[in-house]
């Protein structure tokens, strides 16, 4: 398994990777994440977009195209310099 985050479609981000306590602390650092134990997955909604890209993308994350659309339109600190990029899905910021 990679380390992930996909839009789900629903207004949230799901979040995936193999365990690594370290990652969970990081993620437990976003105060409306939610685990979903069934799906094995993290849940963060899009709005928390930046600061679940920026916290993130250092650790070697992929994100999906929705999650690069949306944090560049919510203000993402990285936005300018990504805007030359060419879409495409699953790429680090």
């Amino acid at each position: 398994m990679s380390r992930d985050v996909a839009h789900d479609g629903a207004g949230g981000f799901r979040v995936r990777f193999p365990f690594d306590r370290r990652l969970v602390e990081l993620l437990k650092s976003l105060p409306r994440r939610r685990w979903h134990a069934v799906d094995k997955v993290w849940v963060v909604p899009e709005t928390d977009v930046v600061p679940l890209v920026e916290l993130l993308q250092p650790e070697g994350f992929t994100f999906d195209d929705e999650a690069h659309r949306r944090y560049a339109d919510s203000g993402g600190a990285k936005a300018v310099a990504d805007e030359a990029m060419p879409a495409r899905v699953d790429r680090e910021f």
